[in-house]
């Protein structure tokens, strides 16, 4: 799932909550967890990180991905009442949120593999670029500029055999040299 802006009603507002749901997603996949890891443990990381900037959600953060049944699958539920624990390999969505009633509403949603060595890390596998427009470069760290370059250079490394000339160019000037 991915935003995109479309007009500029409650703009500061949007790239506020945007930029901080962005920094929560870095900051998770910049996480080193302990084996046994619980899915609720991923939950609150994402809640109390994004508290701290007065953004909250009422679903869940995320969910199991499959290919056999529905989409949504059930394990693991990240949530703050699962008991799952994340093992290897496991995929899921974190998909944090927020949304101001009758103003505008934004998730973002990244699938991600567990990787587990001696602890438990988060690879994000989406290869869908974030919306630079909505990003507030003023709330970005110098680390989180080069991590957002770096993940649309690993987009555009990916896709750009089947990309035209025309999108290659595109890809090239706006998602990673702009930044």
């Amino acid at each position: 799932t991915r935003v995109i802006k479309v007009g500029t009603k409650n703009l500061p507002k949007v790239k506020y909550s945007y930029t901080y749901l962005l920094k929560s997603l870095i900051k998770i996949e910049n996480k080193i967890f302990r084996k046994n890891t619980k899915a609720s443990d991923i939950d609150s990381f994402i809640r109390n990180y994004l508290s701290k900037y007065n953004l909250y959600y009422s679903h869940g953060t995320g969910h199991g991905v499959g290919n056999f049944g529905d989409v949504h699958e059930k394990y693991p539920i990240i949530s703050q009442k699962s008991k799952d624990i994340l093992t290897r390999n496991n995929i899921f969505s974190i998909e944090p949120g927020h949304y101001v009633e009758g103003q505008f509403g934004l998730r973002i949603e990244n699938l991600y593999v567990t990787q587990i060595n001696k602890n438990l890390m988060l690879k994000n596998i989406t290869l869908v670029p974030y919306d630079l427009d909505l990003i507030d470069f003023k709330l970005i760290t110098n680390f989180e500029r080069k991590y957002i370059k770096k993940y649309h250079q690993k987009i555009y490394n990916t896709l750009h055999p089947r990309l035209s000339i025309e999108y290659k160019n595109y890809f090239l000037k706006n998602l990673i040299n702009k930044i």
